[in-house]
């Protein structure tokens, strides 16, 4: 029994590691990504990308865990927001 609790307790020591690091890399591709939006979007492709609602997630599972928004990734659903985009964030 003691180790299935410790097989169990590493496994979610790993569980909650690749859950943080996910994270870290998802937003290592979300800030290119949003600086590419910046320099190369026109209006009605701020207003059509499903991009601009990756973004917005990303943003939100951020904020949820306290982690600060990079700026590109807010300038990006800024400027989708000004041409018209709804944006999915509270």
């Amino acid at each position: 029994m003691p180790r299935q609790r410790s097989t169990q307790a590493a496994q979610d020591i790993v569980d909650s590691a690749q859950a943080v690091l996910s994270l870290e890399w998802v937003t290592v591709l979300a800030e290119p990504l949003a600086r590419y939006m910046l320099g190369s979007y026109r209006d009605e492709e701020w207003r059509d990308s499903p991009q601009v609602e990756a973004l917005a997630r990303v943003a939100a599972l951020l904020e949820a865990r306290g982690i600060e928004v990079p700026s590109p990734i807010l300038e990006a659903l800024r400027k989708a927001a000004e041409a018209g985009r709804p944006i999915g964030l509270a």
